[in-house]
């Protein structure tokens, strides 16, 4: 079982050579996005990513038969009027670049809140809008492309997967203890112990009330069966000394141990 850290988008690494924290996230969501399974993506689908200017995509997949999908990251933690106005320009550009488009994801370390008032639309909303528009202007050029969002749960859960847990490490100096690294933990100490260690000795057990405690506990009863049910003495010598035979001259005591 690996045990869960907090993942804080606003602590994300810097990419050089810039440091910024807005490029660490554009090339960590490439990452996830190719070798993460944030997308199932068909067999035989190549990639390929870009710098900046990018074109209105961060990477495109091109798929077998030739459509392509292609992403955007977004280091944003609001989805307000300059959002919006960020993503529509790249969508625009990526509705030229990519003729064959067909799928488009846009990331954002964010979840949209969908709660409306009366005098406020949600970022949900607002972005269900959006998507009306950019459809229509696909069907404009004679295509049909899906418009999909990437938020903060998602890109947490794919992240918090055991085969994540060395971009954890690299991208959120975060350490997780996976299976693999308890098992890798438990091959050192097994190695450092020698032959002083034998798997003999191990007891499995899904049931920690099961587990006896060890031989040294001193309310651990004896396995001898001529003391069954007796706890184990100590040797004669080793005994406390009670007050009358304190009192007998030592070669006596000894007499009496002979």
């Amino acid at each position: 079982m690996t045990q869960l850290p907090e993942i804080n988008w606003h602590q994300i690494r810097g990419k050089a050579p810039s440091g910024s924290r807005r490029d660490g996230f554009e090339e960590l969501g490439n990452q996830l996005m190719i070798h993460g399974g944030l997308v199932t993506w068909p067999a035989g689908t190549t990639f390929t990513t870009f710098g900046n200017p990018d074109g209105g995509r961060e990477g495109r997949g091109e798929l077998p038969g030739g459509a392509t999908w292609g992403w955007q990251a977004k280091y944003l933690f609001t989805l307000d009027d300059d959002a919006f106005a960020q993503i529509d320009k790249s969508i625009r550009r990526v509705l030229t670049t990519e003729p064959t488009l067909e799928r488009y994801f846009v990331l954002l370390p964010y979840n949209r809140p969908g709660g409306d008032t009366a005098k406020t639309k949600s970022a949900w909303t607002k972005w269900n809008e959006h998507v009306a528009k950019w459809e229509a202007a696909a069907a404009a050029a004679g295509r049909t492309v899906t418009f999909e969002y990437i938020g903060e749960t998602q890109l947490n859960e794919c992240l918090l997967q055991p085969s994540q847990v060395g971009r954890l490490r690299y991208w959120f100096d975060l350490d997780v203890f996976s299976g693999d690294r308890f098992r890798e933990i438990a091959g050192r100490a097994e190695a450092d112990a020698g032959g002083r260690y034998s798997p003999r000795v191990e007891r499995r057990t899904t049931d920690r009330r099961r587990l006896r405690r060890p031989r040294t506990h001193p309310g651990v009863r004896t396995r001898d069966p001529n003391h069954a049910g007796r706890p184990p003495q100590r040797p004669r010598h080793l005994r406390p000394v009670d007050a009358r035979e304190a009192s007998r001259p030592v070669q006596a005591r000894n007499r009496g141990t002979g």
